[in-house]
């Protein structure tokens, strides 16, 4: 068992999400030229990539905190 965890077991709020990709287009060089990086765009992205690798709906609600299966169709086209 690990006893240096790096991360806590639980949310992050929205305001927190967006100070953190902030700083990520920052460091990137990205500010101002791609203002469309948000908290929303990179669960869509997520979203997408699990789909594209195969994992099963139930997984990705699991891992994307959305409460069913449903909801994944705002994000991505799933089978």
């Amino acid at each position: 068992m690990w006893t240096d965890l790096w991360f806590k077991a639980q949310p992050m709020g929205i305001n927190k999400l967006y100070s953190i990709l902030k700083n990520m287009k920052e460091e990137a060089g990205l500010t101002g030229t791609d203002k469309r990086i948000t908290p929303y765009s990179a669960r869509k992205h997520l979203v997408q990539k699990l789909n594209d690798g195969g994992v099963a709906p139930n997984q990705i609600i699991q891992i994307s905190g959305h409460k069913n299966v449903n909801s994944l169709n705002n994000y991505s086209c799933l089978p």
